[in-house]
């Protein structure tokens, strides 16, 4: 076992500990427990204008975790019969909430690692009910532009809910990056994930909101659902949104550190290839068993994701830590791929 203190590096973590603002505030609202969190509460308008582009609070819908209102809408949209397009790789909760809604996955796989919206569009059938689209994309890292989206939503028919998970959007770089707030505006059907376990830090508490039109906000997210949302979690949020600079020290750390990671990684023998990243993480592909590395790893005490489960077999995903944990990790990979047996 390694002298050094555990590196999780497999979850997409923020290495960044939460501010003593928001312990504070999470601190302040103890004595108030007996009380049902207020709805809708300070939490939908602080977001609506922390977003900006002219939404309301008739827009957004909060929930634990982005995870939690991926489940509300695969409840609400999906059943028997229904089809659901999952571009491949993917997140496994898509395809989880797709089977236990008893629904047919349709998966597409992706054109070298990045979302191709033809193919996508031409496995729609009049059974399907629900695309997934992820950018910067989980695993892969790859981006959507503005205009793939736009081209996608003109020709996505009505019957189809677009799902746009965007909870890794604070680190990408790219100034094309798609966004999908014209197509709330229009009314279309789209909901858009964002979460407050990444940029912001707050895995732990499990927060994470959605932005859609109201219609379809009604669909999937009534009224009592609100409750889903404590006061700890409320009155972190609330403060998180107003840190700007600690936002910004998390998506320099994340881009520096995805750089670090890319770089290293192409430059190191055993490695066949890296994907480019606009994420919190950097996908490769080791010339030996990506398993066989992730156990070698975490004899090290540094924990990173193999992505069978993301239908990314003999692929290694590492997430960004501190400058000191991505440093360490790519030592120890360079040292476990070069003296291998």
């Amino acid at each position: 076992m390694s002298e050094y203190a555990p590196a999780y590096l497999h979850l997409n973590e923020n290495p960044r500990t939460p501010s003593k603002a928001i312990a504070n505030a999470v601190l302040g609202v103890l004595s108030g427990l007996n009380r049902y969190p207020k709805v809708p509460n300070r939490l939908h308008a602080r977001l609506a204008e922390y977003l900006g582009e002219g939404l309301t609070v008739e827009n957004i819908s909060v929930g634990h975790g982005g995870v939690d209102l991926l489940h509300q809408l695969a409840v609400a949209f999906l059943h028997p019969g229904d089809e659901a397009i999952v571009p491949r790789p993917n997140f496994p909760v898509y395809v989880n909430n797709v089977a236990n809604r008893g629904a047919t996955l349709v998966p597409v796989e992706l054109n070298d690692y990045r979302l191709d919206m033809q193919v996508l569009l031409d496995a729609v059938t009049p059974a399907t009910r629900m695309l997934y689209l992820t950018s910067p994309h989980n695993p892969c890292g790859s981006l959507t532009t503005q205009d793939e989206l736009d081209w996608l939503m003109e020709r996505l028919p009505d019957h189809v809910l677009l799902v746009f998970d965007e909870v890794y959007w604070h680190f990408a770089s790219a100034p094309d990056q798609a966004r999908a707030w014209k197509h709330v505006h229009a009314d279309r059907n789209v909901v858009v994930l964002h979460s407050f376990s990444k940029a912001f830090g707050l895995a732990g508490l499990r927060l994470g909101y959605a932005v859609s039109p109201p219609r379809v906000k009604q669909m999937f997210c009534p009224p009592i659902s609100e409750f889903r949302v404590n006061l700890m979690t409320e009155a972190a949020g609330l403060v998180a949104l107003g840190d700007t600079e600690g936002v910004r020290e998390s998506i320099r750390l994340m881009q520096e550190g995805c750089t670090v990671l890319y770089n290293a990684l192409s430059g190191m023998d055993g490695v066949i290839r890296v994907l480019p990243s606009q994420a919190s993480f950097v996908a490769f592909r080791p010339d030996c068993s990506g398993k066989w590395l992730e156990s070698q790893l975490a004899e090290r005490n540094i924990l990173v994701r193999e992505l069978s489960g993301f239908q990314m077999p003999g692929w290694v995903r590492i997430s960004v830590g501190n400058p000191g944990e991505t440093e360490q990790c790519l030592s120890e990979v360079a040292d476990i791929l070069s003296n291998r047996p």
